[in-house]
């Protein structure tokens, strides 16, 4: 009995992976380090030729993996959500799209895979998780088969499960230990505070230009309350981002993400989180994106509840609930609105209604009718047949009918040029 204890000893030994928890200032030098170093390849795509930039992605994709597997796999998690996040903005171009997914991604990929070699493959999640991205990737897979172009399809479908692999799988198991989920939630903080600080410098200072391309989607607009312009202007934003909506989704997530991060922390730290969260809600109402208002609204009632029960922190979750579904109902009810400026001019010239249009005037928001009007054109033209993942623009643009292209909204030659 004696003898076996050293061998089961062993035998333990074996299957604990060699890392190190790095502390809180080594941790961030190395997030920031990996999605640096993630974005050179997007630098020199773009400066010279895109093949090249990716050669220099899988290089680093391999070196990134090798310099941080002493260290625990949240620097890799954290990593890879900064610089993916960042991949619908404005600085990158259509070339280099997704160099940076594919270094923090596939150094996150190669290092469950070369862990694998010694040690077993992380657990599965539950299974109704299972079986639930298991019929989202077959429906994915059957549109594929049926699409107009299987091969954009098929690009799209073998992305959706290395994604799906990623999110519910390989991520979770990676975050096993509270202190790595709380490492993350505060990184989700700082993306969040970084989003809104491009909102509010593409807000005053507008639009920007990066290798040739727009970068930030600027606007000048005036307030409005009841329907009547006031003459109080200010700059309609998505910071280096190309439309709104991912700009204050992400800045609604790291509002979210500080809730739970300050929930049961020090009194220091909530207070940092407050200010965070403060900092970030106006930037938030700048984009006026109402889904990412909603959505704000929704994680803040639900975090509030689940606090309540667990006895944390809810001030700050009462405060965001409350907030967002004040101005939501405000903006619902076309109590408060804005009108997009065609040209600046001075205080209370707008009050004539000049050169003004109502931005998201009514109850509806602004161009989603006419989208959904095209979607369900499209679905009576090919019910059965359809387009597959990745034809959005060519199954709905046909579609969208002559008041929506007098109103300015086309989704050719690719989404993002649809106004939002």
């Amino acid at each position: 009995m004696v003898a076996q204890a050293p061998a089961r000893q062993a035998a333990a030994s074996r299957d604990e992976k060699p890392v190190s928890e790095p502390g809180a200032a080594r941790f961030a030098g190395a997030v920031t380090a990996v999605v640096v170093a993630s974005w050179l390849p997007v630098l020199v795509g773009a400066t010279t030729r895109a093949a090249f930039g990716w050669l220099v992605a899988f290089a680093l994709a391999v070196l990134i993996a090798w310099l941080t597997r002493t260290l625990g796999v949240t620097v890799l998690v954290a990593g890879f959500v900064v610089s993916s996040a960042l991949v619908p903005s404005g600085l990158v171009t259509d070339a280099t799209h997704y160099m940076p997914v594919a270094v923090t991604g596939g150094a996150l990929a190669l290092r469950v895979a070369l862990d694998a070699r010694h040690y077993k493959l992380p657990r599965l999640p539950s299974m109704p998780i299972v079986i639930a991205v298991g019929l989202y990737l077959a429906w994915a897979a059957l549109a594929t088969v049926a699409s107009i172009d299987r091969r954009v399809s098929a690009t799209y479908l073998v992305g959706m499960i290395a994604v799906c692999a990623l999110a519910f799988w390989i991520i979770p198991a990676g975050l096993a230990q509270r202190q790595d989920r709380e490492r993350l939630l505060a990184v989700l903080g700082v993306l969040g505070v970084l989003v809104a600080l491009s909102i509010y410098f593409v807000s005053v200072a507008g639009g920007l230009t990066v290798f040739g391309r727009a970068v930030g989607f600027y606007k000048l607009v005036d307030l409005t309350l009841a329907g009547r312009a006031t003459g109080i202007h200010f700059g309609y934003s998505a910071g280096v981002f190309i439309t709104p909506l991912e700009p204050s989704v992400l800045t609604v997530i790291g509002i979210v993400a500080l809730l739970g991060w300050s929930s049961g922390r020090a009194l220091r730290d909530a207070r940092l989180a407050w200010i965070a969260i403060i900092f970030m809600t106006p930037a938030v109402l700048v984009t006026l994106d109402r889904s990412a208002w909603l959505a704000a609204a929704v994680g803040g009632g639900a975090f509030t509840a689940l606090a309540y029960v667990a006895r944390l922190r809810m001030a700050a979750g009462v405060l965001v609930f409350v907030f967002f579904t004040a101005w939501f109902l405000l903006v619902f009810g076309n109590l408060i609105g804005a009108n997009t400026v065609t040209t600046a001019c001075t205080a209370n010239c707008s009050a004539a209604g000049g050169d003004e249009t109502p931005l998201r005037g009514g109850t509806g928001l602004s161009g989603r009718q006419y989208l959904w009007a095209a979607s369900a054109e499209a679905i009576k033209h090919r019910p059965f047949f359809g387009y597959g993942p990745g034809n959005d623009v060519p199954a709905i643009d046909q579609y969208l009918g002559s008041d929506a292209q007098k109103a300015g909204y086309t989704l050719a030659p690719f989404a993002g040029s649809c106004p939002r």
